[in-house]
């Protein structure tokens, strides 16, 4: 992904989450009572989870956008690659339901 391009987006999302901190600075208070630090806190926790299920979904439609230029070659390696522990393929025993079994020979 090209980060000039998202750059734009992640500026807004970042705006969006950091906003109770920064009127909070342009307010000018030394000292800020217990009760609106809570307030400003859970602010920051709803905004961060709004900021992060928004990347996801940006992120989910320009996977599927990139899912759909693929071949169907290209596409089967791709999910064969998604599934759950792929990344582990070089601590792993190969899996006879999936067709790769090997012997001490074949090893």
């Amino acid at each position: 992904m090209n980060p000039s391009v998202s750059s734009d987006d992640e500026y807004k999302r970042s705006l969006s989450a950091t906003a109770p901190l920064s009127q909070l600075i342009n307010e000018q208070i030394t000292k800020i009572d217990e009760a609106r630090g809570y307030a400003v806190a859970q602010e920051l926790k709803t905004n961060r989870k709004l900021v992060i299920s928004e990347k996801r979904l940006v992120q989910k439609k320009q996977l599927k956008a990139a899912v759909a230029k693929l071949s169907t070659n290209q596409k089967r390696q791709f999910e064969e690659l998604s599934y759950r522990g792929s990344s582990t393929w070089l601590t792993s025993l190969p899996l006879p339901e999936h067709g790769f079994t090997l012997n001490k020979r074949e090893f």
